[in-house]
C-alpha cells in the first residue's frame, strides 16, 4: 500500500477510494495511484484542455456512457435511464439540467470512486479478453487514458511497429494531452507513449476478484482469532489430526486401538493407579472419553513413563531443610557412584 499523507481534506477522499475499492474488487493501490496521477486527489480537479473533470478525470462522453452502462449496478437508475444513446454512438440527456446534474456527479468523491471502479472493471475485462491475459497496471491505466479499444490499439501498435508515431493513430487524444504524446515538439512512438503511461503504475498483472465470487466466498471465523492456551471455554481442534488424537468430533476410532492414558502419567505405579479414580475435574479433557480403569487394577507396564526419581531426590522432597547435592544427583542419573 502507499504511504500517505492526506490532509484532513483528502481524508474523506482516500476513504472513498477505499470504500469503492473494497465494493468492487479493484485493487486499492491502483486506484489510489490513478485517482493521484489524474487530478492529485482533488476532487473538484478540471483540466483546461478538455471536458475532464473531478478525481479520476473523467470525460463528459465517457461519463454519460459509464453511467448509462453501469449505473443500475451502482444504485444509479435514475440517472441511467435519463441517458439516451444516439445511432451515432453517442451518449446524450434530452433535458439539459439533468445533463448538468449528472455530469455534477463527478465532483463527489464517492461517485466519482464508484463510477471508476465499474469503468476498471469494464476494461480489465475487455483487455483482457483482446490481450488473452490479465492486464498490468500500465496497460489498465492506458484503458483509463484511451479507452478499452484505444488502449488495445496502443498496445498492439506498441508491439507490431513500435516507433510509429502515436499522435497520429489518435489525433484527438494527442491534441488534448501534449506532453504524452510530444516531446520537444516531435511526436513520441508508440511504445514511448505506452511507457510514459504505465510510469508509476505497478509492473504486476492486477487480478480483480468478481463480485460473485467475493459473494460465494465462505465467511471468515467469527469472534476473536487468538485463544488463549489456557481458556476455560471448550475449544474445537485446531486440525484433523488433533481432532483424531482428542477423539472427539466424528474422527472414526481406530480398530483394536489401545486405550489412551492420561497425559504425563506418573511413574509411579500406585499414583497412575490412583490418578484414574480422580474427579473429572483434575482429569484432562480426552480422558472423559475413556472408561476409567477401577481402582486396585493393573496398568500396563508398556506404556512409556518418565523415569522414578532418585532416592535422594526423594527425601530432599520430603524434607525441605536438606540440601539438594546436584552433582550427586548427576552422578546417579549417569549411574556413577
Amino acid at each position: 500500500m502507499l504511504p500517505i499523507s492526506a490532509s484532513n481534506r483528502q481524508a474523506p477522499v482516500v476513504d472513498a477510494i477505499r470504500s469503492a475499492s473494497q465494493r468492487s474488487g479493484v485493487p486499492f493501490d491502483y486506484m489510489l495511484r490513478t485517482a493521484q496521477r489524474e487530478s492529485s486527489l482533488d476532487p473538484a480537479a478540471r483540466a483546461g484542455t478538455s471536458t475532464a473533470t473531478g478525481l479520476f478525470q473523467f470525460l463528459e462522453g465517457t461519463w454519460l456512457q459509464v453511467v448509462k452502462e453501469q449505473g443500475p449496478a451502482l444504485g444509479m437508475q435514475r440517472e441511467a435511464d435519463a441517458i439516451e444513446r444516439r445511432g451515432d454512438g453517442r451518449f446524450v440527456v434530452a433535458d439539459p439540467a439533468r445533463r448538468r446534474e449528472i455530469l455534477d456527479l463527478r465532483l463527489d468523491p464517492q461517485v466519482a470512486s464508484s463510477v471508476a471502479a465499474a469503468f476498471t472493471t469494464q476494461n480489465a475485462q475487455a483487455l483482457q479478453q483482446s490481450l488473452g491475459r490479465a492486464p498490468s497496471e500500465g496497460e489498465l491505466y492506458a484503458a483509463h487514458f484511451l479507452g478499452a479499444s484505444g488502449a488495445s490499439r496502443l498496445i498492439a501498435l506498441a508491439e507490431r511497429t513500435p516507433d510509429a508515431a502515436a499522435a497520429s493513430v489518435f489525433p484527438d487524444a494527442a491534441e488534448a494531452n501534449r506532453r504524452i504524446f510530444f516531446r520537444g515538439g516531435q511526436s513520441r512512438t508508440a511504445s514511448e507513449v505506452l511507457s510514459s503511461l504505465a510510469a508509476g503504475q505497478g509492473q504486476g498483472p492486477v487480478q480483480l476478484v468478481a463480485q460473485e465470487a467475493r459473494d460465494a466466498a465462505p465467511p471468515g471465523p467469527q469472534g476473536p482469532i487468538f485463544h488463549s492456551l489456557f481458556a476455560p471455554e471448550s475449544r474445537g481442534p485446531v486440525s484433523q489430526m488433533v481432532q483424531a488424537i482428542w477423539g472427539r468430533g466424528g474422527a472414526p476410532p481406530v480398530p483394536d486401538a489401545p486405550a489412551r492414558q492420561p497425559f504425563f502419567p506418573s511413574a509411579n505405579l500406585a499414583a497412575r493407579v490412583a490418578f484414574a479414580g480422580q474427579p473429572e475435574l483434575v482429569r484432562p479433557a480426552s480422558a472423559s472419553m475413556i472408561a476409567a480403569p477401577a481402582a486396585g487394577t493393573a496398568v500396563s507396564s508398556a506404556i512409556p513413563t518418565p523415569p522414578e526419581r532418585p532416592a535422594r531426590t526423594q527425601a530432599a522432597a520430603q524434607n525441605r531443610l536438606m540440601p539438594f547435592d546436584l552433582l550427586a544427583f548427576a552422578r546417579q542419573r549417569l549411574g556413577q557412584r
